[in-house]
């Protein structure tokens, strides 16, 4: 069966040429269902009309029920068309043409429903998508009630089918849901459902915002088995792009868990192998910025043992940047100045000012305040660095004036005055 658009009436001679039963289907049936391919049509020479031989013999109705045959309705001629094609004929069909007759089946099965008429055919099972939707919507409904009755319903209610939510779409948001509003004990029966699935899970577009909700709600210690089951390919899982989030959220939220801890030493070592990954250099500037003292020196020695010259092409490198902005901006007083004095001697300040990576770099080493002498000498090369897009950023920075705060200068972060960490940065200490 074919619509009428795929119907070519002007290679077909002309409407009023086609063979009368045709025509009475026309009229019988709207034109929207007629079922003619171009290739049934038959141009017979002895009358010099248009017949549809392969076809007629099937669907034309018999003397005896044709005066039954105005009664029925469009579906019930769907029907019978669709049963005549399905007869065995000379014309061989394909998965094209079956995917278009289902097409247009249930079109016509849309157009009956409007229009009122019964449908005869089997009757159209559930729809398995509306019946998940509306459990899910009922769940949230119930999470978001103030009532903490009703959010113990929905947590009970969800209680072993986490697994199958966390990879659905609309799920994972329920999921999400009651982790949050549910009470610490049952978000923790929730989330050890994920036990044995994190990695998988965290691959996943869906369920890797679950994973990232188990760490930022539960304590480091009913969150640890993330951890745990991530130790195994941790390099594997920062190089990923859900995976690298995950980390993040785990140095912010359970840094001084132990199992955390093994997985930021890990990353701290093999800095100076991840920082040009287009994910991977997220967590090392995370571990730079986020990290304790040691791994924060451990990350930054990493990088900086590369030399110079490869850290003036990490400067100017799409992602490898952030690593050595982190280093100039929440890095150790001594990092930071063998930082600058790495990119100094590996490339020319005014041309990596004038780069369309490298600019921000420079930024962040003016911000850092780490090395007076660097204003002087992008100073003194003004002109230069007017003819240039990023050159001029740079001297929007150099006009701005210069503020001690903790953000902006050499300052390094909370974390360093703490006395406990204070330790950590003692001659012959190892973490």
């Amino acid at each position: 069966l074919c619509t009428a658009k795929q119907f070519d009436f002007h290679r077909a001679l002309s409407l009023a040429r086609l063979p009368a039963a045709l025509r009475a289907a026309m009229q019988e049936v709207s034109m929207a269902t007629i079922v003619v391919p171009l290739s049934m049509l038959v141009l017979d020479n002895t009358t010099g009309a248009v017949v549809l031989q392969p076809i007629l013999a099937r669907t034309s109705p018999s003397p005896a029920s044709a005066d039954v045959a105005p009664a029925c309705g469009a579906a019930e001629a769907a029907d019978q068309g669709d049963a005549a094609i399905r007869t065995p004929c000379m014309f061989a069909s394909s998965a094209t043409v079956d995917r278009r007759r289902r097409r247009q089946r249930a079109a016509l099965l849309t157009r009956c429903a409007i229009s009122g008429r019964r449908h005869t055919g089997p009757a159209p099972a559930a729809d398995t998508n509306t019946i998940e939707a509306a459990v899910l919507s009922t769940l949230q409904q119930q999470l978001r009630s103030r009532d903490a009755a009703n959010r113990a319903a929905a947590a009970q209610e969800l209680h072993g089918s986490v697994q199958k939510w966390s990879f659905h779409a609309v799920g994972c948001r329920v999921v999400q849901a009651a982790l949050e509003q549910c009470s610490i004990d049952d978000a923790a029966q929730l989330a050890a459902e994920l036990r044995g699935h994190v990695r998988e899970a965290i691959e996943h577009k869906h369920a890797n915002y679950v994973v990232a909700k188990i760490v930022e709600v539960l304590p480091g210690d009913q969150a640890a088995f993330v951890s745990q089951e991530l130790l195994p390919c941790v390099a594997a899982t920062v190089r990923h792009r859900f995976g690298c989030r995950i980390y993040c959220r785990l140095i912010e939220s359970a840094s001084l868990h132990p199992d955390t801890v093994a997985l930021v030493e890990h990353v701290a070592r093999h800095a100076g192998d991840l920082c040009r990954s287009e994910w991977a250099h997220f967590a090392v500037a995370h571990v730079l910025e986020h990290g304790m003292p040691c791994h924060r020196a451990a990350a930054a020695r990493s990088i900086l043992l590369l030399g110079a010259k490869m850290c003036a092409r990490l400067a100017q490198h799409r992602h490898g940047r952030g690593v050595i902005e982190a280093i100039l901006l929440h890095g150790r007083r001594g990092d930071q100045l063998a930082a600058v004095e790495a990119l100094r001697s590996g490339a020319s300040l005014v041309a990596l000012a004038q780069h369309e990576f490298g600019y921000t770099t420079v930024l962040a080493a003016l911000r850092s305040q780490a090395c007076p002498e660097l204003r002087v000498v992008l100073a003194a090369s003004a002109p230069q660095l007017r003819g240039s897009k990023f050159g001029q950023r740079v001297l929007q920075e150099l006009d701005r004036p210069r503020h001690k705060s903790l953000d902006s200068t050499h300052a390094r972060s909370a974390m360093d005055f703490i006395p406990h960490f204070a330790a950590f940065e003692q001659p012959g200490m190892v973490c």
